[in-house]
């Protein structure tokens, strides 16, 4: 199985117009795909907030600001 990895800030609208291509064009069967995004809020967050809903078959995990890193293994599965 394939792990895909998205970073984005405040770029809904780019997400979404990658998020429509891999669907549409990526024939692989097994794959994972996780957003990992951050706003400044406000209309960013609900462009996100949209996403969730239109893509719910992919994660999507907003960054928060906590004194725990993030570390790119904690959005990995291994099988």
């Amino acid at each position: 199985m394939i792990q895909i990895v998205i970073f984005s800030f405040n770029r809904a609208l780019q997400v979404e117009a990658l998020l429509a291509s891999i669907k549409r064009h990526w024939k692989q069967p097994q794959y994972k795909l996780t957003v990992l995004y951050n706003t400044t809020g406000g209309d960013f967050q609900r462009g996100y907030d949209i996403l969730q809903q239109e893509y719910p078959e992919y994660e999507f995990v907003k960054e928060t600001r906590q004194k725990k890193r993030y570390h790119l293994i904690d959005y990995f599965t291994f099988y």
